[in-house]
């Protein structure tokens, strides 16, 4: 191994939710009749559909499950766009998919798109390609993808206990979600698919010989930047995508005795990735398909999807790892399962709310974080009011600003970001969502810089807005230092060129005057000195 874990790049930002289709109703779910849904997944490198009933404890019963290889994402490097015979095959596929949802008796339809389609400039044919056979097609975005992907594998794979990693290793890109305890608290999306990486570097032959070297450094760098914080050990490596379902059918084929499809345990890095990447690296494509368990149309791209795999696994510092077939259509089954029997919260509060319970957050030091933000809103002079939507996305992120810590302490700052950016808060814009992370991500440590990463997505006023915000919050979070509530309240004096903050409260209050002290450096950055003292009267 190179190295143990390390952390994560990107966090996940929320994409759009699945849509209902125009073939079946909104039937609930019962005891007694299970849902009945079609999931379709539309990859970079196939089209899939699995018909499956599910009914109480996400039990899944496969009705049917159909796959056409497409190869969307065949050209996609080079042209920038799906090639004709690929929107020819997904026509055809989409049409015989929908052909089997009307004589399945299907009580939801929920269809998404992934890399292809979301990165080529013609992706938008898919959509209206779907659309002329009645269903309504989903491009989603890749954090999605992964949540997906996690709750399919979580259904057949306890990931409740410990830190666990999902890879899914598709056509047009890789992903690695990260848990703990059964929360994602990181989804890292990279352009490592084994389609794309395949025609990048040259082709089935080229990848694999004079340029796999190059290749796999470019994965390992890619890897390296887009993990590059995660602090965590890794407990459990669970794998899924066309790559680990082929390395699953590999090692079956060298085993003695019946063969198991769905779940393999414990498969063995050094076993199963690296000397079967080292042996069809070195044979012809045309000659990969006789190796047992390799398909055929997956003979050009495994390589690069082996490669991948190796990298992805070492950097985890992983040298076991399970593989599940399924994945993303598993996700969509259950999400439209969970949707029919839960009552989504009522609004953004309410959602905060139980994700700060649920990450076992300190919850009367957070709400009283966020009654000190409320009295500096209070007291602002009119030039640095802030709106009413303002002062929400304010408490918003002073009640989640420490639920990093459920992750770890050391850098709970951007554990609390990851997870903001993963959650759903009813009511908020994606910009929106992504403030309230930043904000929460800057009530410690450095100061808001243009080019953080937490940044990269907003324009010149939504950084100063998440400035603003954050410099408020580092005082309030400071002003509880001891996070016993000793502050009571405070009243503030603005001058000309300096800020008063007379504070009150019980008992010692030292340590709460020194904190907002050195927590007001943002502050003095945006809008001069301040002062802290308390208020003797």
């Amino acid at each position: 191994m190179r190295r143990s874990v390390s952390t994560s790049s990107r966090a996940v930002r929320p994409g759009l939710a699945a849509n209902t289709l125009k073939y079946g109703g909104e039937a609930r779910p019962s005891q007694t009749k299970p849902l009945r849904v079609a999931a379709i997944d539309i990859g970079s490198n196939s089209s899939r559909m699995r018909i499956a009933d599910i009914g109480p404890r996400r039990r899944i019963r496969i009705i049917a499950d159909r796959r056409v290889r497409t190869r969307l994402g065949s050209d996609l490097a080079r042209t920038g766009r799906i090639p004709a015979q690929g929107l020819a095959a997904f026509d055809a596929a989409i049409d015989s998919f929908a052909a089997e949802i009307k004589t399945s008796q299907v009580d939801k339809v929920v269809a998404v798109a992934t890399a292809a389609a979301r990165e080529s400039a013609n992706g938008g044919e898919l959509i209206t390609i779907a659309g002329k056979h009645g269903i309504d097609l989903d491009v989603i975005d890749p954090e999605r993808e992964g949540r997906l992907a996690f709750l399919g594998l979580s259904s057949k794979v306890s990931l409740r206990q410990g830190c666990a990693a999902v890879i899914d290793i598709g056509g047009g890109s890789a992903q690695v979600i990260l848990s703990v305890d059964g929360m994602v608290c990181r989804c890292v999306s990279m352009p490592l698919g084994a389609v794309r990486l395949t025609q990048q570097f040259g082709g089935a032959t080229t990848s694999s010989r004079s340029r796999f070297r190059v290749m796999q450094t470019f994965i390992r760098r890619t890897i390296d930047a887009a993990l590059r914080d995660w602090n965590r050990d890794v407990d459990l490596v669970v794998g899924t995508g066309g790559t680990l379902t082929t390395v699953a059918a590999m090692h079956e084929a060298r085993k003695k005795g019946p063969p198991r499809p769905r779940v393999i345990s414990t498969l063995k890095v050094t076993d199963d990735i690296l000397k079967p990447l080292e042996k069809l690296r070195r044979l012809p494509a045309a000659a990969r398909g006789d190796v047992p368990g390799v398909p055929l149309e997956r003979a050009d791209i495994i390589v690069a999807g082996l490669a991948v795999a190796a990298e992805l696994l070492d950097r985890l510092g992983a040298s076991t790892f399970r593989t599940v077939e399924g994945g993303i259509r598993e996700g969509l089954i259950v999400e439209a399962f969970d949707r029919q029997l839960t009552s989504p919260p009522s609004d953004a509060h309410e959602a905060a709310k139980r994700l700060a319970q649920r990450c076992d957050d300190d919850i009367p030091h957070s709400l009283h974080v966020v009654k000190l933000c409320q009295q500096i809103v209070r007291a602002l002079p009119a030039k640095l009011r802030l709106s009413p939507r303002e002062a929400q996305l304010l408490a918003l992120a002073a009640e989640l600003h420490d639920i990093g810590v459920f992750v770890e302490y050391e850098k709970h700052h951007k554990h609390s970001w990851a997870l903001i950016c993963n959650a759903r808060l009813p009511g908020l814009s994606q910009i929106e969502l992504a403030i309230v992370a930043a904000v929460a991500r800057y009530h410690r440590k450095v100061l808001p810089r243009a080019s953080h990463m937490e940044l990269e997505d907003m324009n010149a006023a939504q950084r100063l807005l998440t400035s603003r915000l954050a410099a408020i919050l580092r005082i309030a979070d400071g002003l509880d230092r001891s996070h016993e509530q000793r502050i009571t309240g405070l009243q503030i004096k603005n001058h000309r060129k300096r800020t008063q903050c007379f504070v009150q409260g019980d008992g010692d209050l030292t340590a709460e005057i020194m904190a907002a002290s050195k927590k007001s450096d943002l502050w003095k950055s945006l809008h001069g000195s301040i002062t802290f003292a308390r208020n003797q009267m």
